[in-house]
């Protein structure tokens, strides 16, 4: 199997595009581990072993460009893209929300609204982002993105040890108010609204406990059945399980509730990536360890199946 993400650590698709291209024409990436600095996972990660890419992204434009080539070299994809109601004090780093919705209505034009889902998280509470901010915006997004794709992800802030102090956490209250009327303005727009590694059950809101790496859906997109267990790595998370080829600490949006940054090392580490490295950030050292992972793609087990 493989579901390749791009990426859940950092931005990629807006910071880095060219690097990712270049790993794709060659075929392979290397991958430091984030909890063992010395050893790198080489990872095979041509046409023929990478089932889906998913990309995740806080800002398309970049990548846009390189569409029409990685379709030519075959892979087959789809867009998570968030876009929230935050100003530059919650997201300093990132262009105006209408930059960014125009990139999403370009993408869904160019790909089709079937494979761009937005995402519309994490939602915190503050007193500036009350509950009546986040119904307000939320509706109007809806208003501008309802043509443009059919699902939209939500989920709540948790408190990461990177956050805390920063923000609270919100109350059950607060999160069933806020369910019940984001369920309604969705329903409105004929969007399938669904949540991503939350323990609450909110379908009596219509809200769907669903994941980023759905099965189904990219089951769907593929148009062949996967054999890929869930990710076990964090709880409430019913995502398929996929290898990740970002580096954590490597993203300068600055949110401020970003879970993946230590963002007084970020500038330290941009200024380490080589577009025509193999290594997201730096290069090999001499007394690194390499690792030749072993990933399948579940196409030539369904080609088989068939035969049979």
């Amino acid at each position: 199997m493989m579901i390749l993400q791009v990426s859940g650590r950092t931005d990629i698709c807006a910071l880095y595009p060219k690097w990712f291209i270049n790993r794709l024409k060659e075929g392979y990436v290397l991958v430091r581990n984030p909890y063992n600095k010395q050893q790198v996972s080489h990872i095979n990660i041509s046409k023929d072993v990478v089932d889906c890419i998913a990309f995740c992204t806080k800002n398309p434009q970049k990548i846009i460009p390189y569409l029409k080539m990685i379709d030519e070299l075959g892979y087959k994809y789809y867009f998570m893209i968030t876009i929230t109601s935050y100003d530059q004090d919650i997201e300093p780093g990132l262009p105006p929300k209408l930059s960014i919705i125009k990139s999403f209505i370009n993408l869904s034009n160019f790909i089709g609204k079937d494979r761009i889902i937005w995402r519309y998280d994490p939602i915190l509470l503050n007193k500036r982002y009350d509950i009546e901010f986040h119904l307000k915006m939320f509706q109007k997004m809806c208003q501008l993105l309802f043509k443009y794709t059919n699902i939209v992800i939500i989920s709540y802030l948790d408190i990461y040890k990177n956050i805390i102090g920063k923000f609270n956490e919100l109350s059950e209250e607060e999160i069933i108010y806020l369910s019940k009327h984001l369920g309604a303005i969705a329903a409105k727009y004929n969007l399938q609204i669904q949540t991503c590694s939350e323990k609450y059950d909110l379908e009596k809101y219509g809200i769907i406990k669903g994941s980023c790496l759905d099965k189904q859906y990219i089951e769907k997109l593929l148009g062949y059945s996967l054999e890929i267990k869930n990710n076990r790595n964090r709880s409430n998370c019913l995502c398929l399980a996929s290898i990740d080829i970002g580096a954590y600490s490597s993203c300068d949006h600055g949110c401020i509730y970003c879970y993946a940054c230590n963002h007084k090392i970020v500038k330290k580490n941009m200024l380490m990536h080589n577009e025509n490295s193999p290594l997201l950030l730096g290069e090999l050292n001499d007394d690194d360890q390499i690792i030749k992972r072993t990933v399948t793609s579940n196409k030539k087990r369904q080609l088989q199946l068939n035969i049979f």
